[in-house]
């Protein structure tokens, strides 16, 4: 036995009825509890479910009383999209303004939720954070089409219901407080290739 005698109330007061000092031995048990504690955050890896290809089928905003408003026109209400999980835990996404025009190159502003774009196209990769109890799947910048974004945590909600992944966030546009944006995609692939 780890601790001889000792009684579990005493090492939580760290005394022992011998009247040692266990402050020692008390933090190395809670750092066992710890270690064995449940925990639903994933990071370098991520559940099987997600990984796979899967395509944008909508980017919808909405303002504070849940009102479809106009898309920010940088990438539009419609644009295509792809977004790639693997088992390693990495996340690589491609979004483009359909039918976009070749003009110079003109960067939208980003804010603290959203990311830059560039003539209506943007593309990022890095890891993936996930808090499964609360439905949170966090994007880790490590690279990005505009370098103002290398290094942003990107955390949305999610709702994950077979072949269709709901991402949702606040966009945190001060002039437009409240609006939420919602992309919706379709699985293409998974990593056991049945789709």
């Amino acid at each position: 036995m780890l601790f001889g005698k000792m009684r579990w109330e005493n090492l939580l007061d760290g005394t022992s009825r011998h009247g040692g000092n266990f402050m020692l031995s008390r933090t190395i048990v809670l750092m066992f509890v710890a270690i064995l504690a449940p925990v639903n955050v994933y990071a370098g890896t991520i559940p099987a479910i997600l990984i796979g290809t899967w395509q944008l089928v909508s980017r919808i905003d909405r303002d504070a009383g849940g009102r479809i408003v106009v898309a920010d026109p940088s990438l539009g209400s419609d644009p295509i999209g792809y977004l790639i999980y693997d088992d390693a835990g990495r996340v690589a996404v491609q979004i483009m303004k359909r039918n976009r025009a070749a003009a110079s190159c003109e960067e939208t502003a980003a804010t603290a939720s959203n990311l830059a774009h560039i003539n209506g196209y943007d593309a990022y990769t890095g890891t993936v954070e996930i808090d499964e109890s609360k439905h949170l799947l966090t994007h880790v910048l490590e690279t990005s089409l505009s370098l103002g974004d290398v290094g942003k945590r990107l955390t949305r909600h999610y709702d994950l219901k077979e072949d269709t992944l709901v991402l949702s966030y606040e966009v945190g546009d001060a002039t437009k407080p409240g609006l939420t944006r919602t992309l919706t995609w379709h699985r293409l692939t998974s990593r056991r290739g049945n789709h």
